[in-house]
């Protein structure tokens, strides 16, 4: 192979070691490039763009959840609700309690709606769904 290089005029093997050099030098510019755009991209995305993402996404859930929520509240704020609970869940309501869910139905159009109560002795779950009004206990949790 020295042999070879040797009966190369000076001109060639000065034009093919320049010609490797360059080769190589560009390579090694290509990868360092390649891999500081990556790098940028990376911090971009986690710095900028992800957090943006998440905020317009966060408000777009609140946005569609906010009449759910409002109407939730007002579920909760319910004073017929509130007094049966204090008196102690008496099953003579329990039709009326079922009148209310329809109507907290009609409002969200929702699937279902539940609640969970604690007169302070035992916990129910209501369930009102297709018009369908059940209930279980509870069992305290440990």
């Amino acid at each position: 192979m020295r042999v070879f290089w040797n009966q190369l005029s000076l001109r060639l093997r000065l034009f093919l070691s320049f010609g490797v050099l360059f080769a190589v030098m560009t390579g090694l510019t290509l990868v360092l490039q390649s891999s500081f755009y990556a790098q940028s991209r990376i911090e971009s995305l986690l710095k900028d763009e992800l957090p943006l993402q998440l905020e317009h996404l966060g408000a777009q859930v609140a946005l569609k959840l906010a009449p759910s929520l409002q109407v939730s509240r007002s579920f909760a704020a319910n004073t017929f609700i509130q007094r049966w609970i204090q008196r102690g869940m008496p099953e003579a309501d329990l039709p009326l309690l079922a009148d209310e869910m329809a109507v907290v139905n009609t409002q969200l159009n929702a699937a279902a709606v539940f609640l969970a109560a604690n007169d302070g002795h035992s916990i129910q779950y209501f369930h009102f769904k297709d018009g369908e009004f059940n209930r279980r206990p509870m069992l305290r949790g440990a």
